[in-house]
């Protein structure tokens, strides 16, 4: 990156970090994106520098800043995004769907566990992020590509504690 920011124009540098950087980020985003804020850190440290070099800003230069200038999804609202659309669609193509229209109140069922290493796992996190987006960002009839418009528009302006708190299950 600090080669190309030089060499190339600001839209050839975007499609190279969505290219190469995001997509790399998102491969396993489900897989290892529940997990704990310090075990992310390292993730979201190296997506942070990505970025600062290739915007060109200092080290020091503020991470809000950083996400506001490029425009892009942090590692935890990618994570989000993946959620809701992946439990999107299998709303979606489930038989309960209709049913769930005609609720006053659009949510879906949340699995009960029984261990706390459960609670990292997508198959329990999702239904819950899913159901804190909806009554946020009304998407219940959406297609998924618009649905992933919205998100992505909802989701770039939140603050990294409005996130955290997204991620936040009920103990």
């Amino acid at each position: 990156m600090y080669l190309l920011r030089d060499a190339a124009c600001p839209s050839v540098i975007y499609m190279i970090y969505f290219g190469l950087c995001q997509s790399i980020l998102g491969y396993c985003v489900s897989a290892w994106g529940g997990t704990y804020k310090t075990t992310m850190l390292k993730i979201e440290r190296a997506q942070r520098a990505v970025l600062k070099v290739m915007l060109n800003r200092p080290r020091m230069y503020p991470t809000n800043l950083v996400y506001a200038e490029s425009n892009v999804l942090s590692v935890r609202k990618l994570y989000v995004l993946k959620a809701v659309l992946t439990t999107h669609k299998a709303v979606l193509r489930s038989d309960t769907y209709k049913d769930l229209l005609r609720k006053r109140v659009f949510k879906i069922a949340t699995p009960k566990i029984s261990t706390s290493f459960a609670k990292s796992h997508s198959d329990y996190l999702y239904p819950h992020i899913y159901n804190k987006v909806v009554a946020k960002c009304d998407i219940k009839n959406h297609h998924p590509f618009e649905t992933k418009k919205k998100i992505v528009k909802w989701l770039l302006p939140l603050q990294y504690n409005e996130v955290e708190q997204l991620l936040r299950t009920p103990v």
